[in-house]
């Protein structure tokens, strides 16, 4: 089921809009996910479009949103890829690959001697942009290949996902990173190794490389041939210094000079996206985004901010089929990894995140199942899940994952924006942002970088949990937030009203713990919303209920008195009841009891099959 998005704010606003002289920015602020915004969006401006022989440029920040949700919403849009899928000659990628992990693009001199440039569609590309009338692609494709807006010519701009769009606005370096990637390359002995940084020597140097593997020239200096030197940048540095090189030559490729900051070199972007784009094109544009303070950006950037229209758009009803399970304790995994003395710790929460997935996998197939980890390097520490889990490297792979269970981490490619088709989530804390990220943003816009941290991780952690959300809201998902408490969580989700929070144990396993409440919540919450005598709004009502009359402890009470004699009484397991009086309010209800996995004949108790499965398998 579709949501009509446009019940929620008019559809005559958006036409106004479009048709109005003065307004030339539209902002649409989405306080959730999966509501169908960008479908919606693109078929209604793609049709306005052709109807007025308009031109449409539809902005994303990843190709895995454009090929997901953008290009399925409507088939006539054009989809400018990025260089390396659009190129025939799979050896000449391959050739060039790790030049094109570096610089972002594929040599040009190398498409006029190609064998396949007659019918390859990169040489065509500047030609099919000026045919095309709806085109969609990605925010860095547009910015920095600078000449592809001029091509465009779009009258409307979509720029979707636009909270993403911050990670291009300024490139930041320490002195020592800069000095240990030259290093690394061995070019640093005829520079003064304080000095070089204060001359544009060093600098120059980055462009030296580009040029020396692009025009096939030698190096001076470095006495290296190129494809001696892609050997060189492949093979003789570490990863950190190829990731180093690869963000200072992109950043030094678009803004030649530096700034000093302290300690650190910052390579200022020569124009931010929203500032380039703005200041570039007199197209209307519409942006939808989930950040509540990057108005400051648009007021910083385009002085008529204060006349554009802006829209809130509310949290839809598909949140209330969605439960939250928060962790009893905080545990916050990139803490003890920061800290050699907390190591260990980090290698222990690793280990018990293996073994509580590897039993729930057990109990629950996961071929549903998501997991998300903080970032990169909390994933590729879950070396124990394989053959439970597949990684996900790309769109493609979430596709072909449907029946799999799979393995992401918070702000990657596949994190945002399409449909994964899984309902069962495993967050490993919450997503992870240094508290020093906003420092530059705080002094340009004044706002504190506290609130646009905290803004972040909120928009971020709402990605995630869309991911397993439908959009409907007529299938249930369950996601359990490893290492948060409720009280964390809804710091960064506070409309957030369907979260529980496992009771603490002070006693017994915290693995067996966690997974018997944990199970115990994904089977009740799908025989609650399983059932027709439960109205939706009334379910977290039965949540709670649960957590008071402490549903796992009655369970196992009820096993005891079943194996002792075949049932169980009132009597026997009353005094295990943490709360009489909402015991008392549904001990007669069947139709609730049912819902708990519990059967009562007279003054005989039983539990339901599958509880009693459950029971066992833990």
């Amino acid at each position: 089921m579709e949501t009509d998005i446009f019940s929620l704010h008019g559809k005559a606003e958006l036409e106004s809009f479009l048709e109005d002289t003065e307004n030339k920015l539209y902002y649409i602020n989405k306080q959730t996910t999966r509501i169908g915004a960008t479908t919606a969006y693109t078929k209604y401006l793609c049709e306005y479009a052709k109807e007025k022989d308009k031109r449409l440029l539809i902005l994303e920040p990843t190709n895995a949103i454009i090929k997901g949700t953008v290009i399925p919403a409507y088939s006539e849009i054009y989809w400018l890829k990025k260089n390396e899928d659009l190129c025939l000659r799979n050896e000449v990628i391959q050739k060039y690959r790790q030049f094109i992990k570096i610089f972002g693009y594929l040599p040009a001199s190398e498409c006029s001697r190609c064998e396949f440039k007659d019918e390859c569609e990169r040489p065509r590309i500047k030609e099919r942009i000026t045919e095309e009338n709806l085109i969609a692609t990605t925010y860095a494709k547009v910015y920095f290949d600078k000449r592809i807006l001029d091509l465009i010519n779009p009258d409307i701009i979509l720029m979707d996902e636009f909270q993403w769009i911050d990670k291009y606005e300024v490139n930041r370096f320490t002195k020592s990173e800069l000095t240990e990637l030259l290093k690394q390359l061995k070019a640093v002995q005829s520079f003064d190794k304080e000095g070089f940084l204060n001359t544009k020597e060093g600098l120059k140097l980055i462009e030296l490389i580009k040029d020396t593997i692009e025009e096939r020239k030698g190096l001076a200096g470095l006495w290296l041939k190129p494809a001696h030197l892609l050997n060189a940048i492949n093979s003789l540095i570490t990863k950190k210094a190829k990731d180093t090189l690869a963000r200072f030559a992109k950043a030094w490729h678009s803004y030649h000079r530096f700034n000093y900051y302290g300690e650190e070199v910052i390579i200022p972007n020569y124009k931010t996206p929203i500032e380039y784009i703005l200041e570039k094109t007199e197209a209307k544009v519409l942006i939808i985004s989930m950040s509540k303070f990057q108005w400051w950006m648009l007021k910083e950037y385009f002085d008529r901010g204060g006349e554009a229209l802006t829209i809130d758009l509310p949290p839809h009803s598909n949140e209330q089929s969605q439960l939250v399970i928060c962790d009893s304790g905080s545990r916050p995994l990139m803490h003890y990894a920061s800290r050699s003395d907390l190591r260990y710790k980090f290698n222990e929460e690793i280990e018990n995140i293996v073994n509580i997935i590897k039993c729930l996998n057990s109990l629950i197939p996961l071929e549903y199942g998501l997991i998300f980890a903080p970032n990169i390097e909390v994933r590729d520490n879950l070396s124990g899940l394989e053959g439970i889990v597949r990684s996900i490297k790309s769109y493609e792979d979430v596709r072909e994952g449907i029946y799999e269970a799979s393995l992401d981490y918070a702000r990657s490619p596949t994190s945002a924006g399409i449909e994964t088709g899984k309902r069962l989530g495993f967050l490993i804390n919450l997503p992870w942002t240094p508290s020093d990220a906003f420092e530059d943003r705080e002094i340009v816009s004044g706002i504190q970088k506290d609130l646009m941290r905290d803004d972040e991780i909120s928009y971020t952690l709402k990605n995630c949990l869309g991911r397993l959300k439908d959009p409907s809201g007529k299938d249930p998902s369950i996601v359990f937030i490893y290492g948060e408490t409720k009280e964390k969580v809804l710091k960064f989700y506070p409309e957030k009203k369907e979260i529980v929070e496992i009771r603490k144990r002070q006693t017994g396993d915290r693995v067996i713990h966690i997974l018997s409440e944990v199970i115990e919540y994904v089977y009740f919450w799908l025989r609650l919303c399983d059932s027709s005598e439960i109205p939706i709004d009334e379910r977290m009502r039965y949540v709670e209920l649960f957590y008071d009359i402490d549903l796992p402890a009655l369970h196992r009470n009820i096993q005891y008195g079943m194996e002792q004699k075949g049932y169980a009484r009132y009597s026997e397991f009353d005094f295990q009841i943490k709360d009489l009086s909402k015991w008392h309010e549904i001990e007669n209800n069947k139709d609730v009891l049912q819902v708990l996995g519990i059967i009562r004949e007279g003054n005989k108790f039983y539990l339901s099959d599958k509880v009693k499965t459950l029971l066992e398998a833990l």
